[in-house]
């Protein structure tokens, strides 16, 4: 999961193709961005809103995927616990 956070799906027949795409993209995506603003010096703010959209855009693709394999019936939602229950 991005960031280490707790599953939120559970993919019973693996994980599908796009979205094991994306999840490896995004990563390789951020690091290519920060080496060359790193190379190239970090000039003005649009460096950052690239940097933010590349992220923003992450997130829609990942959550629209994710929206569709739940309605397919791919994707099992995991609800959080809740405390007492």
């Amino acid at each position: 999961m991005p960031g280490g956070g707790r599953k939120t799906q559970e993919f019973p027949n693996g994980i599908p193709l796009p979205l094991l795409v994306v999840e490896i993209a995004f990563p390789v995506g951020i690091f290519i961005l920060v080496v060359w603003f790193m190379k190239s010096g970090f000039h003005s703010w649009r460096e950052g809103a690239l940097l933010a959209v590349v992220v923003i855009t992450f997130i829609c693709i990942r959550w629209q995927l994710t929206n569709f394999y739940e309605r397919k019936g791919l994707a099992i939602p995991l609800r959080p616990r809740q405390p007492g229950k």
